[in-house]
């Protein structure tokens, strides 16, 4: 029999029932006392104590010890304070220490010591570190627990030295310019733009960053480009245009996105026409109004917030990019979200917004069918069917002019639009 079929901590978690029957099994064999529990059978701790105590006397000899040194080591970190008393904690760590060869640790577990443990107030961090600095740190950074940390916190003060303690105590294993290149553009600018100044300032006092390093394309991602703007214009910091537009190219916009054109426009000078032809936004833009549940006072809020004090020349913004097509049916989208809402007073606000009038013959019939009758009505009084000429009041005139009672048909599509019934199947449907 090998030594294999002796011990295997894979199979053996598995098998037990419990992680209490394999942790106090564990604490039994490597302290030579009992730990018992009335939720640990019998039959799973004795198994547990038979295996480890196969796997003490032998491991030297397996080949893939260093993997159950590696998961006993996690063990304890995630799991066994919460059965024994700090000082045989501390014994079993003092065995892992000793063993005479290295293994592999995952660099998440320092993450797992500083958020989700006592290791670094109970007088423990010393001789994990010591374990850690002896083997091998693998895999990559995480930040769940960091992020997890927000959510539970407290204290912003206390939250800013615990963030700023382990990103020092990383140093021991990378360098600082991979730890910034894996948390300043995730964590660091998520948390800055959720959390009040005075987290940020005690942070940045405890752990230095170069905010000269930010993305902001990921600060467009988390929605905090104002705040980090703001967070670093306090500190004497003010970024090229080419590096701030980055937090409007290419991204679905959101409220963040809208203040920050109007940041651009404020600092750098340029009109909503020079920042169109650099960054293409306005399709962006209009597609953004869409995923919001729509109101009226929301989309003052959201157009006027870069369109404060003029109407939208949406066909000149439209010409500078030949996109009038495409600003076309973004523009239909957006009318035809706003006539799923009860009232109709949305298209009343986007008849007095946009230049030259949105509201055209194929605007209102491709509107038409999700339309509410509040809105169907509004949108045909909103119309024009020529540049010179509203629909209703060409409708009144054509009915006044030509008798066409005896034609009751609503189903527009069926005509041409070159065809009379066409208009009036629209003007019944609109009025049925």
């Amino acid at each position: 029999m090998t030594i294999k079929n002796y011990w295997d901590l894979p199979k053996v978690k598995k098998t037990l029932k419990t992680d209490e029957a394999f942790i106090l099994s564990l604490l039994s064999t490597c302290l030579g006392k009992e730990y018992r529990s009335e939720t640990c059978s019998v039959e799973d701790y004795q198994l547990g104590k038979e295996a480890f105590s196969l796997f003490f006397k032998f491991h030297e000899q397996l080949d893939y010890a260093d993997k159950c040194w590696a998961s006993i080591l996690d063990l304890c970190v995630m799991s066994l304070n919460e059965f024994v008393k700090v000082e045989d904690y501390e014994e079993v760590l003092k065995k892992i220490l000793e063993v005479k060869y290295t293994f592999s640790i995952d660099l998440s577990l320092v993450e797992y010591i500083f958020f989700q443990t006592d290791c670094c107030t109970n007088g423990l961090l010393p001789l994990i570190t010591q374990i850690l600095e002896k083997n091998r740190m693998e895999g990559s950074f995480t930040n769940y627990m960091m992020y997890q940390s927000i959510y539970d916190m407290t204290d912003e003060l206390k939250l800013a030295k615990q963030v700023a303690d382990y990103f020092t105590y990383l140093e021991k294993f990378r360098t600082r310019e991979q730890i910034m290149q894996s948390h300043l553009n995730d964590f660091i600018i998520s948390s800055m733009g959720r959390l009040p100044d005075t987290y940020i300032d005690e942070l940045l006092k405890l752990y230095p960053i170069d905010l000269n390093s930010v993305s902001f394309s990921d600060c467009a991602r988390f929605q905090v480009t104002e705040k980090i703007l703001e967070i670093a214009n306090r500190r004497g910091i003010y970024y090229p245009l080419e590096t701030v537009e980055k937090a409007i190219v290419d991204i679905y916009y959101t409220r963040s996105s809208y203040n920050t054109i109007k940041y651009i426009m404020e600092h750098y000078n340029l009109d909503i026409y020079e920042i169109e032809k650099r960054t293409k936004f306005f399709s962006r833009f209009l597609g953004s109004l869409l995923r919001y549940d729509i109101n009226t006072e929301q989309l003052k809020s959201n157009i006027e917030t870069i369109f404060p004090n003029s109407p939208i020349e949406w066909k000149k913004l439209a010409s500078i990019h030949d996109g009038i097509n495409e600003i076309t049916e973004r523009i239909i989208s957006l009318v035809q979200t706003c006539c799923e809402r009860p009232s109709g007073e949305e298209l009343l606000y986007l008849r007095e917004c946009f230049t030259p009038n949105i509201f055209d013959l194929n605007v209102m019939v491709r509107s038409l069918s999700n339309a509410t009758p509040a809105c169907s009505l509004t949108l045909y009084n909103l119309t024009m069917y020529s540049e010179d000429e509203k629909l209703s009041d060409h409708m009144d005139r054509m009915l006044n002019e030509q008798d066409f009672s005896h034609f009751t048909g609503i189903d527009f599509a069926n005509y041409g639009p070159s065809d009379p019934r066409y208009l009036v199947a629209v003007y019944r449907f609109v009025h049925q």
